[in-house]
């Protein structure tokens, strides 16, 4: 019995030290940067990550679908996203189609932020 329960207590740790490896495309050494999707810029200290995924550096971003609802009732009205936490006009969004996200060689995360404005602007 103690022969059968040793060898079954083995397999399971081998199971779960293989099934909790990451795979080469999930590992931060990859070199690939980590684009962040924050709602604004208050959700960044809080941690909310609206959307997330690993790119090349020198890359094109993917869109997210675009967000319905945001947190302040005054800004109700969904503009695009920004590298800049606050904007000045709307020529400072990003533009998915034309944009590509460079960064200095050992940054590790790439951020972009929602812009919600009132109704009417």
């Amino acid at each position: 019995m103690k022969k059968i329960l040793l060898v079954s207590l083995m397999a399971m740790t081998a199971f779960m030290a293989v099934g909790c490896k990451k795979s080469s495309s999930d590992s931060e050494d990859d070199g690939k940067i980590q684009v962040n999707y924050y709602l604004d810029y208050n959700q960044i200290t809080a941690g909310e990550i609206y959307y997330s995924y690993r790119v090349e550096n020198n890359s094109k971003l993917q869109e997210p679908d675009r967000p319905t609802e945001g947190k302040f009732p005054e800004f109700p009205i969904f503009k695009g996203w920004s590298k800049k936490e606050v904007i000045d006009n709307m020529d400072e969004l990003w533009n998915f189609s034309t944009d590509v996200m460079k960064v200095k060689e050992g940054i590790k995360t790439f951020n972009l932020f929602g812009i919600w404005v009132a109704q009417g602007e």
